[in-house]
């Protein structure tokens, strides 16, 4: 299946598996080429035993999606990630849910189902930029990066959208040192504040 995604354009990200690590270099083989939801939905990391997460940290073909809500990763296995990965291999995700239709409830920025499994988060991107650069220790310009142009790289429109450079989709957001945004623009058109 993942040799004939990579075939026909399709991004693979393994995730929310229990794969060991001859399993996730097999995938990566077939094509596979990012990790959902890093640390995660999967096995811990163990020193005989390092699974998807050990060559998610490892293996530079591999971009490393991270919900850097605080609660889905503490802040120290981020700057850990960040250390094995470095601004060019990680995506900063939401696995934000619109909790209004799920029996989730929300609890210190996360919903949790009844049993206490963490379902989602309610994390916005400019948070995750904001947590990355507060909570990791990060630089402004590659918590940016790490929710633009490297999402744009790993699903395959890096050509159209991702940076600013002539040519591309002038997407954009405007924020403040607090990180408050004040303006969106989606293809050059003003997103936010919508005009009246």
């Amino acid at each position: 299946m993942i040799r004939w995604c990579a075939r026909h354009g399709v991004v693979v990200s393994l995730g929310h598996s229990d794969a060991d690590m001859q399993a996730t270099q097999r995938a990566i083989r077939a094509g596979a080429t990012a990790v959902t939801h890093i640390f995660n939905g999967m096995r811990s990391l163990h020193h005989r035993d390092p699974g998807l997460l050990g060559e998610a940290l490892t293996d530079d073909r591999l971009a490393a999606m991270v919900i850097l809500d605080g609660v889905h990763v503490d802040p120290v296995a981020f700057r850990l990630l960040w250390r094995c990965k470095g601004p060019e291999h990680i995506v900063l995700v939401t696995d934000s849910i619109r909790h209004q239709r799920t029996r989730a409830k929300r609890v210190g920025g996360a919903f949790y189902l009844p049993k206490g499994i963490l379902a989602g988060s309610q994390l916005t991107m400019i948070r995750a930029v904001r947590n990355a650069v507060i909570l990791g220790g990060v630089s402004i310009s590659d918590a940016v990066r790490m929710a633009s142009t490297n999402p744009a790289r790993v699903i395959g429109q890096a050509r159209h959208t991702g940076a600013l450079e002539v040519g591309k989709r002038a997407d954009l957001v405007v924020f403040d040192r607090k990180f408050k945004v004040s303006m969106t623009l989606v293809s050059g058109h003003v997103g936010y504040p919508q005009s009246r």
